[in-house]
Parts: C-alpha cells; structure tokens; sequence
C-alpha cells in the first residue's frame, strides 16, 4: 500500500491513503503541547478528530503509518484542506478550516467551523459521522436518560441533537453550510 505524505511549514502531517477502496484523509496538527488528530472525507468534510496527548505531529503521523503496514511512503507538497461545499453567506467555493486561519492554535473548536476566503465569514458544517463520534466518544457528558433514548433510537436521538445544535448556531448568526 502506498501512502501519501505531506508537511506543512507550521508543523501540520497530511497523510493520505486508500482504505477500502476510498481515500482518507487523515491531518496530524500541533494543539499546543498536543497533536489533533482530525479525519476528513474527500470532500474535506470531518468525520472525526481526536487529541492525542503528549505527542507531537510528526511522530503521531509516523506512529499512525506504521500501523497501516504501508510498503512506500511519497512524499508530496502540503496542501491545505478545503471543504468542497458553497459559502451560505456569498456561495463562494471552497471554504477553509477554521483552524487553518490561526498560526499556532492552542485548542481546537468542538464543532468544526469554515471560513469563506471571499466574504471572510464563518460558518458550520456537520457531518453525520462527525456527530456521532463526537457522542459516542462523550457520552459522560450526557445523563442516563438521554443515553437510554439514544440506544433506543439513535437517529431521533441525533436529530434532535442537531437541531439543539442549530439552534445554538443561529443564535451567534453562524449559518450551517449545505
């Protein structure tokens, strides 16, 4: 298996890869002391980040090759993460990360916002994927019952966790990118 390699000069690791034949795309970034961890479709949607504690970019990016069992690495020229989606705001195309707007973040926001380049206002996007790894990776932080529902009906339990989430979005004027 070959596996694509790339650095960027404020010390991020992209590391690309087939996986059941698509393509993932997984980005190792300093937070801080920290390194994030941070999975993305080929869309450059998130489906899932994860800090990692104690480590740093390079190392956790080698760590996380090594267990794939890849026979060649090539080494390509970074390249910046863009959502494929429209801006809700001007429906310019692409957006960028947040995250990619700050030098040396010291923490990473929970839910993942975009910057449009053109209009420079921020917006959201939520992946079904992203959510519910976000719960099943919290799930202290919600009570007993809420998680008895979940396990009774995920999706209604998800629903209406998203429209928690939008409500709380459309309060601060962010708008959700479609």
């Amino acid at each position: 298996m070959k596996v694509r390699l790339s650095r960027s000069k404020g010390g991020k690791v992209k590391v690309v890869h087939e996986e059941n034949g698509t393509f993932s795309v997984v980005l190792f970034e300093p937070i801080g002391k920290d390194t994030l961890e941070s999975r993305f479709e080929q869309d450059g949607s998130l489906t899932n980040q994860r800090l990692l504690k104690g480590t740093n970019p390079v190392g956790s990016a080698d760590k996380f090759i090594d267990g794939l069992g890849t026979s060649e690495r090539i080494v390509e020229e970074y390249v910046q993460i863009k959502l494929d989606k429209s801006c809700p705001h001007c429906a310019s195309k692409p957006l960028v990360r947040y995250m990619d707007t700050m030098t040396y973040p010291s923490e990473a926001p929970v839910m993942p916002l975009y910057f449009c380049e053109s209009c420079k206002r921020r917006s959201y996007y939520l992946t079904d994927a992203y959510l519910r790894n976000l719960v099943t990776t919290n799930k202290q932080l919600f009570e007993p019952a809420e998680l008895a529902q979940m396990d009774k009906n995920e999706k209604a339990f998800m629903d209406e966790l998203r429209a928690y989430i939008i409500r709380i979005f459309a309060s601060k004027s962010i708008p959700y990118i479609k």
